[in-house]
């Protein structure tokens, strides 16, 4: 049973990384309902050891369950850790369940000792969770990254050029900015006009931060899956003949690690249509201050 629940959580945190560098708002709704699951695991282990302490449950019924929904809690409060989303989503799940245990003691006051545990705890793990995941990572700034090739342009989209080069770029809208969250002081998120890459036209997004493109996201669509994977199989090649051996390859997701930056080649099929999703990234991120 625990290496099934330890299973499930490196499947989790496979997942939340995918997300993280793909789809911001599926990754916050993600790594909330992850950290409500730790936060109602937490709560389930506090009630059963005040349930014991004052003799309403006997202690032998505790260990099992107890040890089990606690290893839930720490492998979801771990898999949380480390992802880019705001404090008030580390928090909230923690502050739910501790108000609905604070509103319980009106039936039972030995409540009152898991709604505090609960809401201090999850505050606590708002705010140091957040302090590590934006901790330098060790070896990120590795001395070998500078032999590597440069990250390519995009059409004529290129990171770190100022987005000003183009008059053309459509800002989003308060409403899709819903959708693709701000991650960073400063930021906003353009609809370019389509580049010409690989020989056909792809749909381009520009993340900038202070005026600078520090993301480039083309992508194209296919109901015709063969189709796809051609076009999968050309980005590969020209990527591999630009950047060399991918630094990460999974089903779906390839990494380049770049001398100012990353490359990643994505593909996600939904509902029978195929997505091929070329991300280049800016190295310049590690500088930029996040949003709270």
């Amino acid at each position: 049973m625990f290496a099934g629940i330890v299973a499930l959580s490196l499947a989790a945190n496979a997942c939340l990384k995918a997300l993280e560098r793909s789809n911001r708002a599926l990754l916050i709704a993600a790594t909330f309902v992850v950290l409500a699951i730790g936060a109602y695991s937490a709560s389930f282990v506090l009630d059963m050891l005040m349930s014991a302490l004052l003799g309403e449950l006997p202690a032998d019924n505790v260990i099992l369950p107890g040890t089990t929904w606690s290893i839930v809690s720490v492998c979801a409060l771990m898999v949380g850790a480390r992802r880019s989303v705001p404090a008030a989503v580390r928090s909230l799940p923690f502050l739910i369940f501790g108000g609905l245990a604070m509103a319980a003691t009106a039936f039972h006051s030995r409540n009152i000792v898991t709604a505090l545990v609960l809401i201090l705890g999850g505050l606590g793990y708002a705010w140091a969770s957040g302090t590590v995941r934006q901790s330098p990572r060790a070896g990120s700034d590795r001395p070998s990254r500078e032999g590597l090739p440069p990250s390519f342009a995009i059409g004529r989209y290129r990171i770190n050029a100022p987005a000003s080069s183009w008059k053309d770029l459509v800002e989003l809208t308060p409403g899709e900015y819903k959708f693709f969250a701000r991650v960073f002081k400063n930021e906003r998120t353009y609809e370019a006009p389509p580049a010409t890459f690989l020989g056909r036209p792809w749909k381009v997004m520009l993340g900038t931060v202070d005026g600078r493109i520090y993301k480039v996201a083309a992508f194209v669509e296919f109901d015709d899956k063969p189709e796809a994977e051609r076009v999968t199989s050309a980005a590969m090649h020209y990527c591999t003949s630009q950047l060399g051996k991918p630094a990460e390859e999974k089903p779906g997701l390839v990494t380049w690690d770049t001398r100012d930056g990353n490359v990643i080649l994505q593909t996600a099929s939904i509902m029978g249509t195929v997505t091929v999703n070329v991300f280049v990234t800016s190295s310049a991120v590690r500088s930029f201050a996040r949003l709270e």
